[in-house]
């Protein structure tokens, strides 16, 4: 007689990803080219940049890109216009991470901060909580 033995179910449960809403305000008058070029001439990431869509991406292997495109977001807002001006926000971009790549690159993120000024906020009402850069 042969023996059967029971195979157990391995259940795998699979991490959902968080992925973060964030905008770059910065003082300076940058742009997406000068931004992808400072980090790829770094050497530390990988960098994707599109000129025409004014988007690039910036990783690391093994993990998902951090996303800068161009914002083209209308601040109506009296708060919002009221916080852009009294920063002296000159250049807005949105920024798309998934969490865990955020944190893999925040030494990056925080080399281009200091490069450019300004600070990595949330796409929130009162734009917290700060992720780096001046508040």
């Amino acid at each position: 007689m042969a023996n059967h033995k029971k195979k157990k179910k391995v259940e795998v449960t699979k991490e959902k990803a968080v992925f973060l809403d964030l905008f770059y305000m910065t003082p300076s008058e940058v742009s997406i080219k000068e931004m992808a070029d400072f980090l790829k001439e770094s050497g530390e990431v990988m960098v994707d940049f599109w000129e025409e869509m004014e988007v690039f991406e910036v990783g690391k292997t093994g993990f998902e890109p951090v996303t800068f495109e161009k914002s083209r977001v209308e601040f109506g807002h009296p708060s919002d216009q009221s916080f852009i001006k009294n920063r002296g926000i000159q250049n807005i971009f949105v920024v798309t991470a998934e969490e865990k790549a955020f944190e893999q690159l925040k030494d990056c993120m925080e080399k281009l901060v200091e490069q450019f000024g300004g600070f990595i906020c949330s796409d929130s009402e009162d734009f917290k909580p700060f992720y780096m850069g001046e508040q």
